[in-house]
């Protein structure tokens, strides 16, 4: 037993809160613990738990979600990266909580709202998951107040200021995204203030039972539950029945203003908008889908070889003659159903184009096709150059009917079909 008598309730403790500088004002300690009276604490206590009674039980009569929420369950990689940029920064936060014995600090909202902005990082699409994106939006007036008012005069560890401003960035920073995706990222309209005084409500529960509980257990000044800090406008006796008040209006307030800021840059500002409805999801959005394409006819226009790219990224067509010595005019009467038939076509299906006489398209997956495909068809195609409906094709990249692929490029077929008919043209003519 003697390697776990490290393991005690004193060296956790010691680990806890056993770093806190009680000699900075505002920090905790003796003095600060006795700056208001335990009846006077008693009686703003009760005070504060009928306030919030009345908010949560007002309030959850008039909360309501949409009754069908869009669920699509899409891997993001700009989501995994904030993700992984959240964590480490909140990783480091915590590493220097237990590098100077101050882990008591972790129970402050803004840390506790960090911890929830990953969770909702991480968590598959759920109402469980919009219901906590709500309630967490209204938790944002502590990362205002925390860099309106930054109290950083016990951060001595290298870079443990640099991480205290990132940190409180990165919580406005991660419910915009989440907003921009859309989904079961969605607010209630900006009119509706049930869901903002319900939160008050259990903010408020928080602060006035357990975290007031633990700041006079340990002597340490949580969220300035024992005394003001020291940059308080309300320094005093009542800073604690005035910070009601004034809370009561802050939360909903900035909660409101983030929402009202992020649907105007997302849905109406033209350098940044990304959809009509800020409830719609983004992978659906049209706007969206037109940012896509307008991105992808960019990027072929700065390569060479514009078809090669789509055939890579979409599908490929592996053509092969068929009846060769048929008439110019069953030409004719077949090519009219030939959209339908590559319309309905799936993965490893041949599609005729062009009648009896025309060529067989064989539809590949971009996932099934690789580069030595690439090259075995292109040189194929090159040899095999075949009279489909008059148009001569010279190769596997002339004649390309992408696949149904995820996101944005899936709207794209239309264009690459318009661009392959085009092609198409251009050697008929000159052929002519």
């Amino acid at each position: 037993m003697g390697q776990f008598s490290r393991y005690t309730i004193p060296t956790a403790l010691d680990w806890s809160y056993g770093g806190v500088n009680s000699s900075i004002p505002g920090n905790g300690g003796p003095e600060c613990a006795a700056f208001l009276t335990l009846e006077r604490r008693l009686l703003e206590t009760v005070a504060a738990c009928c306030l919030s009674i009345f908010y949560t039980c007002w309030s959850w009569r008039c909360m309501t979600l949409p009754a069908a929420l869009p669920i699509i369950r899409q891997d993001r990689g700009g989501k995994r990266l904030l993700l992984v940029i959240v964590s480490l920064i909140f990783g480091m936060e915590i590493g220097f909580k237990f590098a100077t014995k101050q882990l008591i600090y972790l129970l402050n909202p803004c840390h506790m709202t960090t911890a929830l902005q990953i969770y909702l990082l991480a968590a598959p699409p759920s109402r469980f998951v919009t219901v906590l994106f709500r309630i967490h939006i209204n938790y944002l007036n502590g990362a205002a107040l925390a860099m309106l008012f930054p109290v950083t005069n016990s951060r001595l560890l290298p870079a443990e200021e640099e991480v205290y401003w990132i940190q409180h960035t990165l919580m406005f920073v991660t419910p915009y995204y989440l907003l921009r995706l859309g989904g079961v990222y969605t607010i209630e309209p900006l009119r509706d203030f049930s869901w903002s005084l319900f939160s008050t409500g259990l903010i408020f529960l928080y602060h006035f039972l357990p975290l007031q509980a633990i700041a006079l257990a340990a002597e340490v000044n949580l969220n300035n539950m024992l005394c003001p800090a020291i940059s308080d406008p309300f320094y005093g006796p009542h800073y604690r029945l005035v910070a009601l008040l004034h809370q009561s209006m802050c939360i909903p307030f900035v909660a409101k203003t983030f929402c009202a800021l992020a649907t105007f840059f997302l849905t109406c500002c033209p350098l940044t908008k990304m959809k009509d409805h800020l409830g719609d999801d983004v992978s659906s959005s049209s706007v969206y889908k037109l940012h896509c394409t307008r991105l992808h006819n960019s990027s072929d226009g700065h390569h060479g070889n514009g078809a090669a790219i789509q055939q890579q990224r979409y599908s490929s067509v592996e053509t092969t003659p068929e009846h060769s010595t048929d008439s110019a005019g069953e030409k004719g009467d077949a090519s009219d159903g030939d959209n339908n038939q590559s319309a309905g076509a799936e993965d490893g299906e041949d599609v005729l184009v062009g009648g009896a006489s025309g060529v067989r398209l064989r539809i590949v997956e971009a996932s099934k096709w690789s580069s030595a495909d690439a090259m075995d068809s292109s040189s194929a195609g090159t040899d095999r150059n075949q009279d489909v409906n008059g148009v001569k094709a010279t190769g596997s990249s002339d004649l390309i009917l992408p696949t149904l692929s995820n996101g944005c490029h899936h709207h794209q077929q239309s264009a690459v079909t318009d661009g392959n008919t085009e092609h198409a043209a251009t050697d008929t003519a000159s052929h002519s």
